[in-house]
């Protein structure tokens, strides 16, 4: 099962989206049902997928995956582990492309805070999602200025 989550990466990563989802949907409804929803394992199948759909627009689809894997990791791993941070992360970027600016703020701002205190502040990976952050905050007071304005 853990090759068919590779394998559906391979595909990905070669443009293959179409048969990537096929593989990583295969792998995952597997391991739900052999694992359970709480693997290791199942979560980084289940966020491969919801990763995919949110590269493909499926901000919708993608959404409630990415919930069941924070939460899985949440128990499994705790708040500050990174594999939680991560999700959280990747959580918070379907808000922002859903344009819920407030909850996209919440969820980055939570993965950054811990991102920061487990890598160090100046982390690349910790920049990254700093300016994505950033980049939210700015078009939360760009729309309270619009809606002051008008």
């Amino acid at each position: 099962m853990l090759s068919l989550n590779n394998l559906g990466m391979l595909l990905r990563e070669r443009g293959d989206l179409t048969e990537a989802e096929e593989v990583l949907r295969e792998a995952a409804d597997k391991q739900l049902e052999t694992l359970g929803e709480e693997h290791p394992h199942t979560l980084t199948t289940v966020e491969n997928l919801a990763i995919l759909w949110r590269d493909q627009g499926k901000l919708k689809e993608a959404e409630p995956l990415l919930w069941v894997v924070l939460k899985g990791r949440r128990v499994a791993l705790g708040n500050d582990h990174s594999d939680t941070l991560k999700a959280l992360v990747y959580l918070g970027t379907i808000f922002h492309a859903q344009g819920k600016l407030l909850g996209a703020r919440v969820l980055l701002e939570e993965a950054v805070a811990g991102l920061e205190t487990k890598f160090g502040t100046d982390h690349p990976e910790v920049g990254t999602w700093r300016n994505v952050l950033t980049s939210v905050r700015n078009q939360i007071i760009l729309c309270n200025v619009a809606k002051s304005s008008s």
